[in-house]
């Protein structure tokens, strides 16, 4: 009796993760709730989850990624703002499944680095975006890479599943003056992360995934006139991470998923070159920064294609920086907090018809900050607050194709005074963000 009651609910776990595994984008992760690719399966999840892969084979998408609008399931593991994404997964004999992809990013690096102002302001390669929340973008510059590329492989085995997932970017730009060589300059930028994966039976009614992520970066600038070399090395710009959940079927129609995951590192730079006119008397500055995440989340099938998610847990980040002076003593070392404990997350997606069905979800955070020397003279700012928002989508289901869509209802667009554009365009459009995909199988 007990072995027919467990395997029951392993064939209910099987079909239940396949039955969330049929709508698969970034757009419903980001349309079921906060930190919703963490508990719920979808082919968004090898970013975290690199052993995924090997669920997805014979699978085409691409899709928006409405610039961080929305987007609660962008992982923090990946430096930047996602703008748009494709890819192809192709499953290659019985056990291998490869995969590629490419997307826009608007991805920071230090305000340090490589930062400046050529051809009279017409090109601004290194603005100061600066913004608190997310810490990514705390004091940080921002560069767009515009070459960005991922590689992913998955092997089945009999017991285990094993993934890895390669991304890189690199640009350059060069400048020369025939009139003025002092203005000459070469600038280097290149990232990557790596990330393996593993997927495995925990238990008759359990199985668990996990990673681990490293992320390094670097830079170049030699302004040619004055140096044969580059006056500033990279110091630090490297991250490591871990990511685990298990899926644990509590009973037939619920699915217990606990998830923790955690990213450290760090980025600054060194001076090479002593001099007031190059260094600004800076011998070393760092960044040092920390992100993690814990929960509990809950996929509930209460009834037939209707799938209801509740997740609640603690996200925090930490940053702080320290600045080494060639003479004197440097102002007090800023530090940032954040925390949410808890956040509360709450999603449901059903079929309205065989064609078209639709998602929903709110979430609230109640938030914690706090800035230690934030203008770096022992000034102290804290900040509570509960943070509450709400996403609504739909999908459509035409043969092999999906469409999955994030619905904006505070567009200024309307049917009215601007018919045309209330599906797309710059602004605010409906659609805010949208996924195409088309599965071989």
């Amino acid at each position: 009796m007990l072995n027919f009651r467990t395997g029951f609910i392993a064939v209910c776990v099987f079909f239940a993760l396949s039955a969330m595994n049929l709508h698969a984008s970034d757009t419903r992760i980001a349309a079921l709730g906060y930190k919703a690719s963490f508990y719920i399966r979808d082919y968004n999840n090898v970013s975290l989850f690199p052993s995924a892969i090997t669920n997805y084979g014979g699978l085409f998408f691409i899709e928006s990624l409405a610039n961080g609008q929305h987007a609660p399931s962008a992982s923090s593991t990946v430096p930047g703002t996602g703008i748009w994404r494709g890819g192809v997964f192709i499953q290659i004999g019985e056990r291998f499944t490869f995969g590629f992809m490419l997307d826009s990013r608007s991805e920071n690096i230090t305000e340090s680095d490589t930062k400046f102002t050529g051809f009279n302001g017409l090109i601004n390669r290194s603005s100061g975006v600066y913004d608190l929340l997310p810490l990514y973008n705390s004091g940080l510059a921002s560069t767009e890479a515009s070459h960005r590329f991922t590689l992913l492989g998955g092997l089945k085995m009999s017991a285990i599943d094993l993934g890895f997932s390669l991304t890189k970017h690199g640009s350059e730009l060069t400048y020369s003056n025939p009139e003025n060589s002092s203005l000459n300059f070469s600038d280097e930028l290149s990232s990557s992360l790596f990330s393996i994966g593993i997927s495995t039976k925990a238990g008759r009614r359990s199985r668990f995934e996990g990673s681990i992520i490293y992320h390094t970066g670097d830079f170049r600038h030699i302004i040619a006139a004055r140096d044969t070399a580059q006056y500033k090395a990279p110091y630090g710009y490297n991250a490591y991470g871990v990511n685990f959940r298990i899926f644990y079927a509590f009973s037939k129609k619920t699915i217990l998923v606990p998830f923790i995951s955690y990213l450290s590192g760090s980025s600054g730079y060194t001076n090479l070159v002593k001099g007031t006119d190059k260094t600004d008397g800076v011998r070393s500055y760092k960044n040092v920064y920390s992100v993690y995440n814990a929960g509990l989340g809950f996929d509930i099938f209460p009834y037939e294609k209707t799938l209801l998610t509740i997740a609640s847990g603690i996200t925090g980040a930490f940053k702080s920086s320290e600045t080494i002076l060639s003479t004197g003593s440097a102002d007090p070392a800023s530090e940032y907090k954040y925390k949410a404990l808890p956040f509360v997350s709450v999603g449901l997606e059903a079929h309205l018809t065989r064609w078209m069905g639709a998602r929903f979800s709110f979430y609230e955070l109640l938030e914690k900050m706090k800035v230690t020397n934030m203008f770096f003279t022992g000034d102290a700012v804290n900040m509570s607050e509960s943070g509450f928002d709400a996403v609504f989508g739909l999908w459509f289901k035409l043969g092999r194709f999906t469409i999955d869509t994030v619905v904006d209802t505070k567009a200024v667009n309307d049917f009215l005074h601007n018919s045309m554009r209330i599906l797309s365009g710059s602004e605010n459009p409906v659609f805010t963000q949208m996924s195409i995909t088309y599965n071989f199988k």
